[in-house]
């Protein structure tokens, strides 16, 4: 009986885990600049776009929608509510809890080569990657997604 309330807490864990991972959104993602001109974004901010700098009809720069940064985020939710319903022979929804945990560390520590900056004048448009560094909360987002996938990984060798 304790073993089965261990597993069920385990899951449940890592269950909080990936919901931890999904909340780092809200946290500063991506900083840009150097010294006194650093800025940060949010995940928000880079996952659903936002204007940097907006001269009306003239010029504007903004952060595009970004498909593989909300991939980024939502992963680890998907994975830790796989790993609560699983059950102990279900090695099926295991094993795919470990790769979305996965994929979601990946894509968090690469959201800086994937994040682009479009900018848009009179004399037409372009788009570049934005560059700068990951903040604390992709940081953050990136070992609890980490801790998701070790254990995820123990659950299926247990």
């Amino acid at each position: 009986m304790a073993n089965k309330n261990n597993d069920k807490l385990i899951n449940f864990i890592i269950f909080v885990v990936g919901v931890l991972a999904t909340l780092c959104i809200f946290l500063p993602a991506l900083v840009v600049g150097k010294g006194d001109s650093q800025t940060s974004f949010s995940g928000l901010k880079v996952t659903f776009g936002s204007e940097i700098v907006g001269l009306g009809s003239l010029a504007n720069s903004r952060l595009p929608f970004s498909f593989l940064a909300l991939l980024a985020y939502l992963l680890p939710i998907v994975g830790g509510v796989l790993m609560l319903v699983a059950n102990k022979k279900s090695l099926v929804l295991k094993i795919c809890a470990v790769v979305l945990f996965l994929a979601a560390t990946i894509l968090l520590f690469l959201l800086p080569t994937y994040t682009k900056v479009v900018t848009e004048t009179i004399l037409g448009n372009a788009s570049d990657k934005l560059g700068g560094s990951l903040a604390w909360g992709s940081i953050v987002a990136a070992v609890l997604s980490i801790l998701g996938l070790l254990g995820s990984a123990y659950k299926i060798v247990k």
